[in-house]
């Protein structure tokens, strides 16, 4: 993708931070011990009440179950992520 808008000189960054065992470390104040306490109970709640807002409750349903997979995802070891940096001349 980066290749098609231009980019060039592409340079990948797999570190050991990037490995999906850290997903848990996404918290600075604290570890999550669960994908449920990645969010605090408060955050929790501003988070759905904005959704609630912009999207209905439809809009909370589908967020609560695409959650569900994403973290599916996340424990089966099936999500990491990569730095990539490169230039593009305008």
């Amino acid at each position: 993708m980066l290749q098609k808008a231009g980019v060039a000189n592409i340079i990948a960054e797999h570190e050991e931070w990037s490995k999906p065992e850290k997903f848990w470390k996404v918290r600075k104040d604290r570890d999550v011990s669960h994908y449920s306490k990645i969010l605090t109970f408060p955050e929790r709640l501003v988070t759905l009440k904005r959704i609630l807002q912009k999207q209905g409750i439809k809009g909370v349903l589908k967020t609560m179950e695409n959650e569900k997979i994403f973290f599916k995802a996340i424990l089966d070891g099936k999500v990491g992520y990569c730095l990539y940096k490169g230039v593009k001349d305008i």
